[in-house]
């Protein structure tokens, strides 16, 4: 046989397989967010959301002294929701940001950056934090991680920091079910200057987050 030939029949095999392996891997990463690795059985899946929103009763905050609160169309303190997981006793599946497969957020563990103390006509803006496929079960906790990095407000900036002694993982111990075909809301209330404690020049973030409400649409 012609080397070249041959040479090119090598090219077009391996190019084949590499694209069947690269199928399998974009059906194996759809299953998995439906089903991951929960050992748990289950028929069709449902949806899980989860929001996060500031309390409207904390806004403000005090900082040198000065009594500031929350109004400006430039205050933010910007919190980075990391991974997200729902478990069932050791077992666990993993939560995405969106169950938009045109969505960059899809079928990965992106960190979202949102600002918690941006205000609308009514009070604080409500956020979704993950909007995720799992299988039915009653699950018994989540873990999610949440982190700040820096307030703005009034004329102050200010560095904010973890405590050493913290985790970014918060764990929710709340009892949530999923059901075939439906959408399990959970909406998470943060207190977010109550989660901020002056330490010297900075401020520490200490998580004061609660579950709110659990809706079954």
């Amino acid at each position: 046989m012609n080397t070249k030939v041959y040479t090119q029949r090598i090219r077009v095999f391996l190019l084949l397989t590499l694209a069947f392996i690269f199928a399998l891997l974009v059906l194996f990463q759809g299953c998995s967010n439906e089903y991951n690795v929960t050992g748990i059985e289950s028929s069709d899946p449902g949806i899980l959301r989860i929001y996060i929103q500031s309390d409207n009763a904390d806004t403000s905050i005090v900082v040198a002294g000065d009594t500031v609160v929350v109004g400006s169309s430039l205050d933010s303190l910007d919190l980075n929701i990391g991974q997200g997981r729902a478990y069932r006793d050791t077992n666990y599946a993993v939560l995405y940001k969106s169950i938009d497969t045109d969505s960059s957020d899809s079928y990965r563990e992106r960190t979202k950056t949102v600002n918690i103390i941006k205000q609308n006509d009514v009070g604080y803006e409500e956020y979704l934090m993950f909007e995720s496929y799992l299988p039915v079960a009653t699950f018994d906790s989540l873990k999610i991680s949440i982190t700040a990095r820096f307030l703005r407000i009034g004329y102050y900036q200010i560095p904010i920091e973890m405590p050493d002694s913290e985790s970014a993982l918060i764990r929710f111990d709340d009892n949530f079910d999923i059901h075939e075909g439906r959408v399990t809301e959970i909406h998470l209330q943060i207190k977010p200057f109550q989660s901020l404690v002056r330490v010297v020049d900075s401020f520490h973030f200490i998580q004061d987050i609660e579950v709110a409400d659990i809706k079954y649409l």
